[in-house]
């Protein structure tokens, strides 16, 4: 396997496990906000936020390994 399509699936797996603490942040937030433990839930905001942030980080890097895109014209 070379190396473009290496990096590409090791940025698609980062995707997945990045949409998964984002998900489950954002869920935990809602339970923290159901139970009423509002500065428990003050504190997970920037786990929120940095998790979206590498979510979107991965998605743009594998873009640029994408191993079946045309280079050149």
């Amino acid at each position: 396997m070379d190396k473009s399509k290496q990096n590409y699936y090791l940025y698609l797996l980062l995707i997945i496990v990045f949409t998964v603490l984002t998900v489950g942040t954002g869920l935990y937030m809602i339970e923290l906000y159901s139970s009423g433990e509002l500065m428990n839930m003050i504190i997970t905001i920037p786990l929120l936020i940095l998790f979206a942030y590498l979510l979107h980080a991965s998605n743009q890097k594998a873009k640029e390994w994408y191993p079946w895109k045309k280079t050149g014209k």
